[in-house]
């Protein structure tokens, strides 16, 4: 609903912060910038009566509230129903146009027909007249006695759920990507880019090449960044006589608006032309044209132009504009058809889909149980393999109350607001899988591509919005990610995958929500998480070759921490080989060198801060294992106190106290002593601390990241960056507060690699982390092709 109101009297003389708009019976508080007088308000439940009281605020405080209004929201299609969905029994016969309908013996109020086949076997039946929902469900049920049919329902409206108003990965140029499109890479998006000039691994097994999404919306409208990302489409939007209604006041019109213009948008009825005629009205509820299933197709696969416009979540991928949605909603019976359609079933008089869509994208809404036309239709699709996405719906309601999301097997997504948590219209509930940025209302939106057309189609343009439709199609783009890399994936396999815990960000808070019914999911889509999920996750390592002296080093910045008592140093590597001399895993000179000797023995050295005159070498006469990941640390917690050599988390040698300082200001070398030898084998997660870790260090060894970044001077993870072709890249220090924001510097191009290994095992598929059985979530991921699993098998190697 719309929100008015006239500026104060005083407005001038004060400097106004913001207007609040308070909803009851919601008790919710809508801002809005101080520069307006009008909001749109979202989440509003279709049909409740609502109360709205305007106050405005200063940094000293608010005004008094404005007088109340209220008003009740409305679809403008309530009461009209012009059709049922039938199932015939078997042996029963139908044919279009039929006039006697079999059953019809047991409807006295209307007249019936025989119509479209909506697939499934099932047929749409309309009535002579229009009749409200309640009398069709009355009718449904009278012709559901008959012995010849199976089952009948309304062929009720579903309307959008918006509110209407492995390759080398790079940063997008796009000219929108870095300062708009917040939801891909800000703190609560899903994870394309780290801040908006990083990357994350979410591109790095694909961009969604090879995989279509169905968008079953509104239709396409002309866009640059679409039109080289389509495949052909269809549009099921029929036209009943029934439903002819007035839309500017005056004259009646089809229900399909490609009356407006049959040579540009295809015949009144289904055709095989999926353009977007406008979904207008003039009447009440008036609006503008929402070209919603271009927005929904921009979000998706938004073609990553180098320099233009946005770019998609799964630019690789191709769009399928599936058109069921006119000016006044869409049918069921059109949808259904829509989703057997797209998936690669067949509907009578409609030649077959030529590319069967992998994704689904159902972007809209009724407030119903789910009917058994579209779970029939559901459930058929993922037969086919399709996987299907639906929005949760913006009424801030138990989304078991709204279908398609209600239906089963199909994703229900909710929608986040920037702040990762859930978006004060979206629905809520256990039926919600997974959430998903739907933006803010009124104050930060999702920017899509859009057209400038208030009615009918005018330039291309981009634009924002909000609601649980966006949030599905950031959803529908991520399932086409897994679809691309590994077409085996069933849509169960493609679920489990998207809403696991361990591949989902966690909300903001402890919960989506300050009432802990109002469910989201386990947590918000996070492509960074699912990177690799197709053999397993993904966790990389630095490979170092001595021969070619390749070796990591501070930048500008040293580690200048001196630390003079307590202090840990820790590191994964994997050791190819202990050559003549020094292997040094790290070190600082005259104060730190950790290393395997050519006896394939650990040592470590402690010096003076100033020289290596009288310092410390230590055998501790555990072996190195050779090709074998391991978990090594060197920790002290006093300055008189013992040194302790860890591995692979067991305390193995303690060395009697040593009081020298680590840490003198000198440059921090991974994999290198200068002058004295490079390391040779793959290292991984080095961690610096001021503190004493030797009661967690087991802990650590298992743990993805530091558990806490206390006393942390210096932290540097792998799976970041790029080497380069120049010989020099940087690895950044991932914690945020840490002593120090040092960065390293690759030196003679050190190499990427990851460490997971994939091998055959009869006919199945084994991921083994050799580094650690611990994922970039802390936790443990089935490998793909298994569908149960309960227990968790570690095996060790060497001293494990």
């Amino acid at each position: 609903m719309t929100v008015s109101w006239t500026l104060p009297a005083n407005a001038r003389e004060v400097e106004l912060e913001n207007y609040y708009i308070k909803v009851t019976p919601e008790a919710r508080a809508v801002k809005v910038a101080p520069t307006v007088s009008s909001a749109v308000i979202s989440g509003l439940r279709n049909g409740r009566e609502y109360e709205f009281t305007v106050y405005a605020a200063t940094a000293d405080g608010s005004s008094e509230p404005s007088e109340m209004v209220t008003g009740t929201p409305s679809t403008g299609m309530e009461g009209e129903v012009a059709g049922l969905i039938v199932k015939f029994e078997e042996g029963t016969t139908v044919a279009e146009g039929q006039l006697t309908v079999p059953g019809e013996e047991k409807v006295d109020s209307v007249d019936l027909q025989v119509a479209d086949s909506v697939g499934n076997g099932s047929v749409l039946v309309e009535l002579s007249e229009s009749v409200s929902l309640t009398e069709a469900k009355v009718i449904a049920g009278e012709l559901a006695s008959s012995d010849r049919v199976a089952w009948a329902e309304p062929d009720q409206f579903l309307f959008t759920a918006t509110d209407p108003i492995a390759q080398t990965v790079t940063v997008p140029d796009d000219s929108k990507y870095a300062t708009d499109q917040w939801n891909l890479w800000d703190t609560y998006g899903i994870g394309v880019g780290d801040g908006n000039s990083t990357m994350t691994p979410a591109w790095g097994s694909g961009t969604g090449t090879g995989a279509t999404v169905a968008v079953i919306d509104t239709g396409i409208a002309p866009h640059t960044d679409l039109d080289s990302q389509l495949v052909s489409g269809y549009d099921f939007v029929s036209s009943p006589g029934e439903l002819s209604s007035t839309r500017d006041g005056s004259s009646v019109v089809a229900f399909d608006g490609d009356y407006i213009d049959a040579s540009k948008y295809g015949a009144v009825g289904r055709d095989s032309n999926p353009a977007d005629p406008g979904d207008w009205r003039g009447v009440a509820p008036t609006r503008d044209s929402s070209w919603h299933g271009t927005k929904m197709a921009g979000i998706i696969a938004a073609q990553a132009r180098n320099g233009e416009g946005i770019t998609g979540i799964a630019p690789g991928a191709k769009i399928q504009p599936i058109r069921a949605l006119s000016w006044r909603g869409g049918l069921l019976s059109d949808i259904a058809s829509s989703i057997t359609w797209a998936s690669g079933g067949q509907i009578d008089g409609i030649t077959d889909n030529a590319t069967p869509s992998d994704v689904i994208n159902m972007s809209f809404a009724v407030q119903a149980s789910c009917p058994v036309s579209l779970q029939t239709a559901i459930d058929e699709a993922r037969n086919r393999g399709a996987v299907l996405i639906a929005a949760a719906g913006n009424a801030n309601d138990d989304v078991a109350k709204f279908a398609p999301a209600n239906c089963n097997g199909v994703i229900s997504v909710g929608a986040t607001d920037r702040s990762g948590l859930r978006a004060a219209y979206s629905n809520y509930g256990a039926g919600i899988d997974i959430s998903a940025p739907g933006g803010d209302v009124g104050t930060e939106g999702v920017i899509s591509t859009s057209n400038s057309g208030s009615t009918t189609a005018g330039d291309q343009s981009y634009a924002t919005d909000q609601g649980t439709s966006i949030a599905a199609a950031h959803v529908a783009a991520a399932a086409a990610l897994l679809a691309a890399r590994d077409q085996a994936l069933t849509p169960d396999a493609i679920t489990a995958e998207l809403t696991g815990k361990s591949a989902v960000r966690a909300f903001s808070a402890a919960t989506c929500d300050p009432d802990p019914i109002k469910t989201c999911g386990e947590g918000i889509l996070s492509l960074a998480q699912i990177a690799g999920v197709t053999s397993g996750d993904q966790d990389n390592a630095m490979a170092f070759v001595s021969a070619s002296s390749q070796y990591a080093v501070t930048t500008t910045s040293t580690i200048t921490s001196t630390m003079t008592g307590a202090f840990t140093v820790e590191a994964w590597v994997k050791p190819t080989n202990c050559l003549s001399g020094e292997n040094a895993v790290m070190s600082m000179e005259y104060s730190l060198l950790l290393t395997c000797t050519s006896s394939n023995i650990w040592r470590y050295a402690l010096g003076t801060g100033a020289s290596w005159a009288g310092y410390l070498d230590v055998n501790t006469a555990i072996p190195a294992q050779l090709n074998q990941w391991q978990h090594i640390a060197v920790t002290r917690s006093a300055q008189n106190a013992s040194i302790e050599f860890y591995f692979n988390g067991q305390l193995v040698h303690t060395q009697s106290a040593w009081n020298a300082a680590v840490g003198n200001g000198q440059p921090f070398y991974v994999a290198n002593r200068p002058g004295q030898g490079t390391f040779n084998g793959q290292i991984d997660e080095v961690r610096l601390y001021s503190v004493y870790r030797g009661s967690n260090i087991a802990t650590d060894m298992q743990t993805y990241g530091p558990t806490t970044t206390t006393g942390l001077v210096a932290y540097y993870d792998f799976n970041d960056g790029n080497a380069g072709t120049s010989g020099t890249g940087t690895v950044t220090n991932r914690v945020s507060g840490a002593a120090s924001t040092t960065n390293l510097r690759l030196v003679n191009s050190p190499t990427y690699i990851d460490v997971k290994q994939v091998t055959g095992n009869g006919s199945n598929t084994v991921v083994t982390f050799p580094r650690s059985y611990i994922n970039a979530v802390g936790g443990w991921r089935i490998p793909a092709g298994v569908s149960t699993a309960r227990t968790l098998v570690v095996a060790g190697g060497g001293g494990g």
